[in-house]
């Protein structure tokens, strides 16, 4: 699984961006070759939904046990 990250990577530098987006086969929004995606309004902090297939790090892990954003687990599409 590792040689795919590097192949997201590799992409996104072939297409002059600095990291690419993965999407899942319905095109919900993932993470990035080798990040978590999340994004926050105000004290409301969007992660994606614990059901889809990507790694949950470390930090976003210790972000949402924190209890100080309201966590909105979404299935969002591109």
């Amino acid at each position: 699984s590792y040689l795919l990250r590097l192949h997201m990577a590799d992409f996104a530098k072939g297409q002059n961006c600095n990291d690419a987006l993965a999407l899942s086969r319905r095109g919900e929004l993932l993470e990035t070759a080798f990040a978590n995606v999340f994004w926050s309004d105000g004290m409301r902090l969007f992660v994606p939904d614990p059901t889809l297939p990507y790694l949950k790090g470390i930090m976003l892990s210790e972000i949402i046990a924190s209890g100080v954003f309201e966590v909105c687990f979404v299935k969002h599409t591109m």
